[in-house]
């Protein structure tokens, strides 16, 4: 019995080696077909093959009513704007004049310093009732964060080239959840996002990139191991080099002439959510056009980055 114990380890061993081992060949080939695809856009690229082939069992389409979420960070100058305005600067001289200075004498410097804190005295019982009649006071004001119109697609001259878009491109990313979506803009400990609620109005065909494959049921696994790489290569963060890009723009305007909306491809800085691109074709806000709108800016928030983990406080809950 031991034997058989020991020889059924060995040869389970010697096939996790095989796999390693192929799956070594396998990357190897791919990442010569990437750095084809860097340096030109023939669709006789293995990649759009794979892409093509797979096209049927990619296919998703992302419902209406579905809520997604974009973040953006903000610039000093425009968070100094946001708390200028009149619900932040009603709320800051209401808890202001409950709170004990000689308790929380560092949060009074300015209002911006203030409101950094306020995650921080959450469990200050005395200013929940202050907080909750301030809610009801401003019940109506649906964005604490960005405008609608600075909450959507960037259409301005300064928009950047990103994964999936060229500098000539303005698309929607969104994500499935906040967490993913303020992930995926890198924060720093202590930065304030603002979170924005959209919701899809029309029924999008996305290229689905998180599709999971069983490899080892499969007739031929190293296509489907290319696949994995591709929508591993779609969500790797850039840092500074555009030109790494590249080839995730090349793949993005394949995708798009072969008649879909939009992609969907993993997080590599928040795994337990996806990341969502719309394409430009398909970015039509409810206000500039009902009939034909695909998706609406229901409301923003703003949330505070507070430790390592990743955890996020709203600044409209205290409690």
């Amino acid at each position: 019995m031991k034997k058989q114990i020991k020889n059924s380890s060995k040869n389970d061993y010697d096939y996790i080696n095989a796999i390693g081992l192929i799956w070594i060949h396998i990357n190897n080939e791919t990442q010569e077909y990437w750095d084809t695809l860097c340096n030109s856009s023939s669709k006789n690229n293995e990649i759009f093959k794979i892409i093509k082939e797979f096209q049927k069992k990619c296919t998703y389409y992302l419902k209406p009513n579905k809520i997604v979420y974009r973040a953006r960070g903000f610039k000093n100058s425009e968070f100094d704007d946001l708390f200028n305005t009149k619900p932040w600067q009603d709320l800051y001289k209401r808890l202001k004049a409950k709170i004990p200075l000689e308790k929380f004498n560092f949060a009074y410097s300015d209002i911006k310093t203030f409101f950094n804190y306020l995650p921080f005295l959450s469990n200050y019982n005395e200013i929940k009732d202050i907080y909750n009649e301030w809610c009801s006071d401003y019940q109506d004001v649906k964005f604490w964060g960005f405008d609608k119109a600075n909450s959507g697609v960037n259409y301005s001259s300064k928009n950047k080239e990103g994964r999936l878009n060229t500098k000539k491109q303005h698309c929607l990313y969104v994500a499935s959840n906040i967490k993913t979506a303020v992930a995926e803009i890198r924060p720093i400990n202590g930065q304030n996002i603002s979170v924005a609620e959209i919701k899809i109005l029309k029924p999008l065909k996305l290229y689905n990139f998180t599709k999971i494959f069983d490899t080892f049921k499969v007739e031929n696994p190293s296509k489907y191991l290319t696949f994995h790489y591709i929508a591993q290569m779609c969500s790797l963060p850039n840092y500074s080099d555009y030109e790494y890009y590249k080839p995730t723009q090349k793949i993005s305007k394949y995708i798009e002439n072969l008649g879909y909306d939009g992609i969907i491809y993993p997080s590599s800085l928040y795994t337990k959510g996806e990341n969502i691109l719309i394409f430009e074709n398909k970015c039509i806000e409810y206000d500039c056009d009902k009939e034909f709108a695909t998706f609406e800016i229901l409301n923003s928030n703003v949330y505070i980055v507070q430790n390592k983990n990743f955890k996020i406080e709203q600044y409209k809950v205290i409690h």
